[in-house]
């Protein structure tokens, strides 16, 4: 049975509007904007499909990262793609999970989605795109090189740089708060 893409956008939009809010720095109107250019691109391509991708969010989340970078003037990276080939998809799904450094899990459960916009605002566009991805999503590595069409090598220098980034921004934000361990 194919489902509407009323009920595709209704099973992803809350959590799409959560990685939004980051991604916009945690302007309310400027996710809502994300979130509208992701479901307008989603149902562009949606309607040409023969048949649906098997992984919904995942196919979303391609569509909002593209608006995500469409809009910050950097462009996507080359070779990407909102839409990843299925046929690459099975390759990289079964790549292991890297932990972030540093128990992020721990850091990252204790903010709200304020504060962890605004720590998010300090890092370059693909850098915060490939976290949001990593780290709030529990994408694999391998899936995010898929999503921005970079290679796996260059997503785990961006999710290394952007915990640095973060442990400062984090820290200036809330000083002696953030706990011990590495950046």
């Amino acid at each position: 049975m194919r489902h509407s893409f009323e009920e595709l956008v209704g099973q992803e939009l809350d959590r799409l509007y959560r990685a939004a809010f980051f991604l916009a720095e945690g302007v309310p109107h400027r996710a809502e904007r994300l979130v509208t250019l992701a479901v307008l691109g989603g149902f562009r391509e949606y309607r040409s499909l023969h048949r649906l991708p098997t992984r919904t969010a995942h196919w979303f989340d391609g569509h909002l990262a593209r608006a995500f970078l469409d809009g910050h003037g950097s462009g996507a990276p080359p070779g990407f793609r909102a839409t990843p080939d299925e046929g690459e998809a099975s390759k990289v799904s079964s790549a292991p999970v890297e932990a972030p450094p540093g128990r992020w899990d721990d850091r990252l459960s204790n903010l709200g989605h304020e504060e962890l916009a605004q720590a998010g605002a300090a890092l370059p566009p693909t850098q915060r795109v490939a976290f949001w991805l990593v780290a709030l999503e529990r994408r694999r590595y391998g899936d995010v090189a898929e999503i921005l069409g970079a290679p796996r090598e260059s997503v785990a220098g961006w999710i290394r740089d952007a915990h640095r980034t973060l442990h400062r921004a984090l820290a200036a934000l809330r000083p002696g708060r953030l706990g011990e361990g590495r950046a």
